[in-house]
């Protein structure tokens, strides 16, 4: 297995705009060193270190940041997080963002939280998002008003004509 890498950034003191040749560089590096260390005089050189974990976000009962251990699924962190909340929680729409960047949606292919999890996932149970009580009784009752308003109109135009 490779080694976990940080990404390294060098910042340096004076305008950004002026000296361009002062700005961040990133590049990769073992992660066995972490800290700051001065490479000339206002010059220094910030090493981060790699954060372990998985986090568990979104419609959740304890949402948060899990410790990663290579045995277990992504279900396992979602069960950790306490599970997704019943009655507002999405849970057909599930999906995963990955350290490198990329998201798995549980529609790419059914079953994704039965995966291993990687280092630096993020799990994310978006809210439900819908009409609720009240506005489905708005509409069905401006519905009700609309066709009693035409039927009203039309029995008095035939009762007009007659």
């Amino acid at each position: 297995m490779r080694e976990p890498r940080t990404i390294l950034s060098a910042v340096t003191s004076g305008s950004w705009i002026s000296e361009p040749w002062k700005r961040r560089a990133a590049f990769a590096v073992p992660s066995l060193v972490v800290g700051i260390f001065c490479i000339w005089p206002r010059h220094h050189l910030y090493i981060a270190p790699v954060r372990k974990v998985v986090g568990v976000y979104g419609a959740t009962y304890s949402p948060g940041s899990y410790l990663y251990t290579q045995v277990e699924r992504l279900e396992d962190y979602l069960r950790q997080a306490g599970g997704a909340r019943r009655k507002i929680a999405a849970e057909a729409e599930i999906f995963i963002v990955r350290a490198n960047g990329s998201v798995v949606s549980r529609e790419e292919k059914h079953g994704r939280l039965h995966e291993f999890a990687q280092l630096g996932d993020v799990i994310f149970v978006p809210v439900r998002t819908g009409p609720s009580l009240f506005d489905r009784l708005l509409a069905v009752s401006q519905l009700v008003f609309q066709y009693g308003f035409g039927f009203g109109t039309l029995a008095l135009s035939v009762h007009d004509l007659t």
